[in-house]
């Protein structure tokens, strides 16, 4: 599953590694071919990972959500359901002091 989080991760990933592949084999006076071998190679492994990462994190991040989401739900509906158990509560002891 390709998130927008995770292709975004992928292709910073991917274009660092690259950079960093070009600038160490031309500070080596390395051969043309070699540092474009190992560009593309360290780009597409960083890439990848960078992919997995992305759609990891953002997997994580909306799941919180949904389960922050549900909690403050819940946390809402027993709010209310204290709120009438409440007034049920005041209900009968105003009645109760009615009859005395």
């Amino acid at each position: 599953m390709l998130t927008e989080f995770g292709r975004r991760a992928a292709i910073l990933t991917g274009t660092l590694a690259m950079g960093i592949m070009v600038i160490n084999g031309v500070l080596q006076n390395s051969n043309l071919l070699v540092v474009i071998l190992q560009g593309v190679a360290a780009a597409l492994f960083f890439g990848f990972g960078g992919l997995v990462v992305g759609n990891m994190l953002q997997s994580y991040v909306l799941n919180a959500a949904r389960r922050e989401a549900a909690r403050i739900a819940i946390q809402k509906e027993l709010e209310k359901e204290m709120k009438k158990q409440m007034e049920e509560q005041a209900e009968k002891a105003d009645e109760e002091i009615d009859e005395s």
